[in-house]
């Protein structure tokens, strides 16, 4: 049990958002939290299978996506360590059809939803916190529709690639190109296009499944204005970045 809690309390300092809880408080969080490995990448969830719970991501990244009546979906925003996945929660639940993805599998708390709908009510820190975040996914989700509006497939899939660079401060990043055609809501083959425009460019080598970044600056060059928006949106600082364990 204490191995359980030891591991809990490590990766609680990863999420912004409980490691923003102060050491004197998260005892009290102990009992209402539990450490999940998400392990089934690309997995559609409907937002029923956490009917009560909110996931705070230490490793992993979510995609939050509308769907439609036939399946398809479409990204609003993508979560990772900064913020939680279950804004709904807080509030009454949503009356059209709601998946989040595995974008990339790791780490999450699962905490209860009734525990934090206690918190707002009991901690103002803890009530700010989850506000920003809630008040950051909408700005996300507006920034996306602009995005899906006025800006190039190429761009949008620049975008995810160093989206998920902040994320992970890894070079080398797991993804095929249907995975990223699935976020987009597009066909396979427009990704494998603008894939294959930034290989040419030599921005990126891509091989089976795997995207490394080879000119990080110049890929953000090629990205969009929403790229630098939402990263200065979510908080996130430069970083060190990483491939096959080694810095560049």
């Amino acid at each position: 049990m204490s191995i359980i809690i030891g591991a809990l309390d490590r990766h609680r300092l990863l999420n912004v958002i409980t490691g923003g809880v102060p050491a004197l408080d998260w005892p009290s969080w102990r009992p209402h939290s539990k450490l999940i490995h998400f392990k089934a990448s690309f997995h559609a969830a409907s937002i029923d299978e956490y009917p009560e719970q909110l996931i705070f991501p230490t490793s992993a990244i979510f995609s939050l996506s509308s769907t439609s009546s036939t399946g398809g979906l479409a990204e609003a925003s993508s979560i990772g360590k900064e913020g939680y996945v279950g804004v709904w929660l807080l509030s009454s639940p949503p009356s059209f059809p709601l998946a989040f993805i595995l974008q990339r599998p790791g780490f999450g708390i699962l905490v209860d939803a009734a525990f934090i709908r206690r918190q707002l009510i009991a901690s103002s820190d803890t009530r700010q916190m989850l506000l920003k975040h809630a008040a950051a996914s909408v700005r996300y989700a507006h920034q996306t529709c602009l995005c899906y509006r006025y800006h190039t497939l190429e761009q949008q899939v620049t975008k995810i690639i160093l989206m998920t660079l902040l994320r992970t401060g890894q070079l080398d990043i797991e993804f095929t190109h249907q995975e990223i055609a699935t976020i987009l809501g597009v066909r396979r083959e427009g990704i494998s296009t603008a894939l294959e425009h930034l290989q040419r460019l030599g921005l990126i080598d891509k091989r089976r499944g795997l995207i490394r970044v080879l000119q990080k600056n110049a890929l953000e060059a090629q990205a969009c204005e929403c790229y630098a928006l939402l990263r200065n949106d979510l908080g996130y600082n430069q970083l060190t970045y990483r491939t096959q364990g080694r810095s560049l």
